[in-house]
């Protein structure tokens, strides 16, 4: 069991649709855009669990770090967004990402990562887990998983 460690604070989430203006449609190629509400991202495709949480193994307490969390999308599907929750256990990470379809452009048929950065701060000395939620699309189940990693904050 991981102790949670006091002095824990986001610094910045950064959102991957940052300095986009306020009309999706606008930013997605104009008024024929078809943009959906943002979902929370898939991390595990039919089977295929994504490597979902990149970060260093080990941080000085206090500091600044990056964090990627990483989806499976392609096609009209893009990163959107990723919000940031601290909690008893550590830090929870939920990446979003949306279906972007520009009328003429068409939906290719990759499948591919798509990165969701944040900068968070480290506490004080001690383990820290971050933990991404996410969903597991197989079939007929579109379940929310979790996936988490455990850093040394030393």
């Amino acid at each position: 069991m991981v102790e949670r460690q006091s002095g824990l604070w986001v610094l910045l989430g950064c959102f991957v649709g940052c300095g986009s203006s306020e009309d999706p449609a606008q930013d997605a190629g104009g008024a024929d855009a078809t943009v959906a509400a943002p979902e929370i991202g898939i991390l595990d495709y039919y089977g295929e669990l994504i490597d979902a949480i990149e970060t260093p193994e080990a941080v000085p307490p206090g500091e600044t770090f990056e964090v990627v969390v990483w989806t499976w999308g392609g096609g009209c599907l893009v990163p959107d967004s990723i919000t940031v929750a601290e909690t008893d256990e550590g830090i929870t990470l939920t990446p979003y990402d949306r279906l972007d379809i520009t009328p003429g452009d068409g939906c290719t048929d990759d499948l591919r990562e798509m990165p969701h950065e944040v900068d968070l701060s480290s506490g004080d000395a001690g383990e820290l887990v971050l933990t991404a939620v996410g969903r597991r699309h197989y079939s007929n189940e579109d379940v929310l998983i979790t996936v988490s990693v455990t850093i040394a904050v030393e």
